[in-house]
This record gives C-alpha cells, sequence and structure tokens, in this order.
C-alpha cells in the first residue's frame, strides 16, 4: 500500500491497533524505548540513485548487471555488494584496495545526480518518535557520508551521531543481523524495546 501523507499513515495504524490490540502495559512502563532505522528508502528517497549509480560503475567494469537489480543488495555494505559482483562476474575478490577505490568511484556517481529528497511522512514519524521518547537508532548499509551528514538538518538533530550504525562501523552487512544487534547494544534496549 502507498500512502499519500501523514493522514492516511496515522489512519492505517489506528485501524491495525483496532484489530490488533497490544497487551496492556503497566502505568508508567514504555514498551518502545528506540525505533531502528534504515536510510535509504526508509529516511531518504535515494535508492534510484544509488541504483544508477551502481548500474554504472559496474557496466563501466564490464560486469553483466541490471539497473534494479541493486534494489536487491540494499542494506548490504559497498564493500560486500562490489565483492560479490565482482565473485559472480569474474569469479574473483578485489583487494581491500580495489574495493575502496570503486567504492569511492560510486559514491562519485551518486553525488553527481540530483540530491535525495526526504522520504515523505519520515520527518513527521521521527517527531512523532522523539516526542515521545523514542529515540531513532540510525542502522544502515550505507557509508554515504552525502546522506549520513544531512541527518542533523533533515531530522533535527534526531540521529544522535553515538546511535548511528553505518557502514563505517560493520563488520557484516545486512541481511546479516550484527547491524541490528549493535543498533540495540548502542542504544541500550532489548529487542523487545525497539
Amino acid at each position: 500500500m502507498i500512502f499519500k501523507n501523514i493522514t492516511d499513515i496515522k489512519a492505517a495504524v489506528e485501524a491495525y491497533r483496532e484489530a490488533h490490540p497490544a497487551p496492556a502495559v503497566p502505568a508508567g512502563e514504555q514498551r518502545i524505548t528506540a525505533a531502528l532505522c534504515d536510510m535509504d528508502g526508509t529516511l531518504y528517497d535515494s535508492m534510484s540513485r544509488h541504483s544508477a549509480a551502481w548500474f554504472r560503475l559496474m557496466t563501466e567494469l564490464g560486469v553483466e548487471c541490471e539497473r534494479d537489480e541493486f534494489y536487491l543488495y540494499e542494506g548490504m555494505t559497498g564493500a560486500n555488494t562490489i565483492r560479490h559482483l565482482f565473485k559472480r562476474a569474474f569469479d574473483t575478490v578485489p583487494t581491500d584496495e580495489e574495493v575502496a577505490e570503486l567504492y569511492h568511484r560510486k559514491t562519485q556517481y551518486f553525488c553527481e545526480l540530483p540530491k535525495p529528497d526526504v522520504m515523505p511522512g519520515a520527518q513527521e514519524l521521527i517527531r512523532f518518535c522523539v516526542s515521545h521518547g523514542v529515540r531513532p537508532v540510525l542502522v544502515t548499509g550505507s557509508g554515504q557520508n552525502t546522506l549520513i551528514n544531512r541527518l542533523d538538518a533533515d531530522y533535527d538533530r534526531a540521529f544522535s551521531p553515538d546511535l548511528r550504525v553505518t557502514s563505517h562501523i560493520v563488520k557484516r552487512g545486512k541481511p546479516d543481523p550484527e547491524p541490528y544487534l549493535m543498533a540495540l547494544k548502542m542504544a541500550g534496549v532489548d529487542a523487545s524495546r525497539a
């Protein structure tokens, strides 16, 4: 379902709540204390740009691929995306230095494209979380500083720098649970409260 505005989202949430009532929570106890938020396609409408940048890079390198295939790798680190595609195309894995250079090129291609918009309703959702004592925690497979550096301005400093899991600090990206487990630890919460 695609929502056109925040009113539609609120109505859908309310309808879900009515159909699926939550168990009673003792007075003074808050169930959710952290919201784990992806960046690309959740906070920013950036996936089409990532896909275009990846497609440009990989086709220049002679990797057979489809432009839309890069949506399948959303959440993976850039390094893991490069390694995966090189293994598939050339049955080899590039060195760490080659991976860094290739990811830098992909980032340059991304930056040449129009600046991604904030996803509709995302700012309102994050403000709602903050106003209700729920700390937003960034959990992204990206290392795209052009977007990470916009978080403070676009989201009113809601994403504390010490509550940001990016490709810069994980060993394994999504779909591995490591980024989410790291986010829970950073936020000091159990998964039942996020």
